[in-house]
């Protein structure tokens, strides 16, 4: 299966399908749910988003989205609109797909979110999608900002297992 079929299946698949909450900015909501991610996929499959392998990373960076084009260290050029993925064999490399699609996401529907506010509410999803697939807390809790994300996805989880929607129909990323 290619790199794209995979980051595909993530953001259609049934952890994805579970990912909804909301919250407020700057007198206003927005809502982040599973047409989030089906909106970048939908862009992946008409050619908005490319899906490609990175060959300069950071040996600690597993995923990436360019909003602008960018140079390599060698001279060539990343188009802007891709998302860059080292591999999706696993959950936790899922999880980061998810965490990048969602800044595709607020750059696909120009959100005009401060990087503090997107970078949080991906967290919380990577959050999400950690707890929704099993994957042990140790391997991916590691850190404040993992801590904080883990603690506002059990919050929405368990709102979510009460039967609250964890979400209205306001602005939706």
């Amino acid at each position: 299966m290619s790199l794209r079929s995979r980051v595909l299946d993530v953001l259609n698949g049934p952890a994805v399908a579970r990912i909804r909450f909301r919250f407020p900015i700057r007198g206003s909501h927005v809502t982040i749910a599973p047409q989030t991610f089906h909106h970048v996929a939908r862009a992946i499959r008409l050619g908005q988003v490319s899906v490609r392998v990175p060959t300069d990373l950071a040996a600690n960076v597993a995923a990436q989205y360019n909003d602008v084009a960018r140079t390599r260290a060698d001279g060539t050029v990343v188009a802007a609109n891709t998302l860059e993925v080292v591999s999706a064999t696993g959950r936790m490399d899922e999880a980061y797909i998810v965490h990048e699609a969602l800044h595709a996401a607020y750059d696909l529907l120009r959100t005009g979110l401060d990087g503090n506010a997107e970078e949080a509410s991906a967290y919380v999803c990577t959050a999400l999608y950690c707890r929704m697939t099993g994957l042990p807390r140790p391997r991916w809790a590691n850190g404040p900002i993992y801590a904080n994300a883990a603690e506002v996805a059990r919050t929405l989880l368990s709102q979510y297992q009460k039967g609250d929607p964890g979400i209205s129909l306001g602005r939706r990323a």
